[in-house]
């Protein structure tokens, strides 16, 4: 066994905390720590469609950076991905709509990158500057690139705090790729306890066997509170509604 394993175990036991009075439950914990972690270090057979801490590193380093300005964001359902306002002087002018604003968009709901990502652009708010990181994603076979948020970066307050007038909400632009584009709305405050809807709204949208499918997994793994997971166990609550989606088990 080589000294991989050894140390995927290792972060799995030390990620795990104490033993405690349950000593098949903390054993449990391990297991699904070290499935985890193995899964964050495996390099992926299909970079581009995978979502893991690898390719999201590469994506970062490999990501063009510039200074802009968060104006707001739309959620679009269908792609499971939230469209991102930014407006910038030092942009890309070819992305750019009259205003001097682009939008990026991120990475999947239902991938980690993606859920992190929506997380951080909620609790956003307009007119904060930032250093965004956008990555020229290859689409259609290598015909196409996609403009993707990887990462931005809070570089100040936002301009109404400082005085300076609130940014104007972004105004409808031409859709790209033949996607329509609704008007874009500013960031809404970030509601509390919002572990409970984001599941919600995810699970609303599974057919009635896949919602039993999710039930069952979830509890299989000690997981009760998986409509309204706590901090401890929301990743692996969402992992296993990636699954679930993913899949075809139980879709009508």
């Amino acid at each position: 066994m080589s000294d991989d394993f050894r140390n995927v175990v290792a972060m799995a036991i030390g990620a795990s905390g104490q033993v405690g009075s349950n000593e098949r439950e903390w054993h449990m914990k391990v297991a699904r720590n070290a499935a985890a972690i193995a899964a964050m270090m495996r390099e992926p057979h299909d970079p581009e469609l995978a979502s893991t801490p690898l390719v999201t590193v590469r994506k970062v380093l490999e990501a063009s950076v510039f200074k802009g300005e968060f104006v707001g964001y739309r959620e679009d359902e269908n792609m499971k991905r939230l469209f991102v306002q930014i407006r910038s002087e030092s942009g890309d002018a070819k992305e750019q709509d009259a205003d001097g604003v682009e939008e990026l968009r991120t990475e999947p709901w239902w991938t980690e990158a993606g859920f992190v990502m929506r997380r951080a652009i909620e609790n956003l708010a307009p007119g904060t500057p930032i250093n965004v990181y956008k990555y020229n994603e290859p689409i259609e076979g290598g015909r196409k690139n996609t403009r993707v948020l990887v990462h931005f970066q809070v570089v100040g307050k936002p301009r109404s705090q400082t005085g300076a007038p609130q940014p104007a909400p972004a105004r409808e632009r031409a859709p790209q790729s033949g996607s329509p584009t609704p008007t874009p709305a500013a960031a809404p405050p970030p509601a509390p306890g919002g572990h409970a809807d984001l599941v919600a709204t995810r699970f609303e949208a599974l057919s009635s066997r896949q919602r039993v499918a999710f039930g069952r997994l979830c509890a299989s793994q000690g997981l009760t509170d998986f409509m309204d997971p706590s901090d401890e166990h929301l990743d692996a609550v969402l992992v296993n509604m990636a699954k679930i989606e993913q899949s075809n088990e139980g879709a009508s």
